[in-house]
């Protein structure tokens, strides 16, 4: 900092929170050291979306498996043949028929 005279300039860095840059960062005169908001926020809401990751697989799966003609034509026929069939309780045969689409 001092070759490009930038000491009386800088008196906050912001890293990643690695171990290192927080030690390298200490090691300075009159700095101070300041964690990424946005770097800790991005591992947080990864880490947060492990338990679901089979679930976004599964579901993306299931898009790619309708975004054929074919199976996407199969389902509008379903949902036209039987437009309650969502609702619990409700048109249980259909229901049963419907599960049976996979067999």
């Amino acid at each position: 900092m001092e070759e490009w005279k930038l000491r009386d300039k800088v008196f906050i860095i912001t890293t990643d929170n690695a171990a290192n840059m927080k030690k390298a960062i200490s090691d300075m005169d009159l700095v101070e050291w300041q964690g990424c908001s946005a770097h800790t926020l991005q591992l947080i809401i990864g880490r947060g979306l492990v338990p679901v990751k089979l679930l976004i697989v599964q579901v993306k799966w299931l898009i790619d498996f309708f975004m054929h003609p074919k199976q996407s034509e199969r389902l509008e026929d379903i949902q036209k043949k039987y437009p309650n069939a969502s609702k619990e309780g409700e048109n249980s045969e259909a229901n049963e028929q419907i599960v049976s689409f996979n067999n």
